[in-house]
């Protein structure tokens, strides 16, 4: 059997201030652990069809732990790194 490769997958929030951003993240964050049969590709997937706000933060994970622990690192306390 052929291993499947090893995935990095880019899951990008945005809203339209810092708040939102953490909000977005800490409901983002809520689903998935809701519905732990999401495949974060999918998800990073369908989050690509939003429209692009102007606060955003890219979140880089190869499983489910690291984008949970990512986007728990966006919510209240945690600064997002800003840039252009």
């Amino acid at each position: 059997a052929v291993p499947e490769p090893f995935e990095i997958v880019p899951v990008v929030v945005s809203a339209r201030s810092e708040a939102g951003l953490r909000e977005q993240a800490g409901r983002l964050a809520e689903h998935l652990r809701a519905h732990p049969e999401l495949e974060i590709a999918d998800v990073a997937r369908s989050l690509t069809m939003r429209a692009a706000l102007e606060n955003r933060s890219v979140v880089v994970a190869g499983d489910r732990d690291e984008l949970l622990a990512g986007l728990d690192g966006l919510v209240p306390g945690a600064g997002p790194v800003s840039g252009r």
